[in-house]
């Protein structure tokens, strides 16, 4: 895991990952643990303490490149 080797290669305990991303101890120990998983907000604040990438990026880089450019075309609104 992403997350568990960043804060092992820094010596931080999810409490010193807490303080510095701005993220309870007790979200982090839950990802940790494979409990919850976390909303963008939370993965922007600890990639940005760690500066890591812990969402797969590389995934939706290869997609992209090899997705065709989608046309430009009207917004569509919601059904109901």
């Amino acid at each position: 895991m992403r997350l568990r080797g960043a804060m092992s290669e820094r010596s931080w305990s999810a409490r010193e990952l807490s303080r510095r991303a701005g993220v309870s101890h007790t979200t982090i120990n839950r990802l940790l643990a494979g409990e919850v998983l976390p909303d963008v907000a939370t993965i922007v604040r600890l990639e940005a303490v760690l500066r890591i990438d812990l969402y797969p990026a590389g995934l939706w880089a290869e997609i992209a490149a090899n997705a065709p450019a989608p046309e430009p075309g009207p917004v569509r609104e919601a059904a109901g």
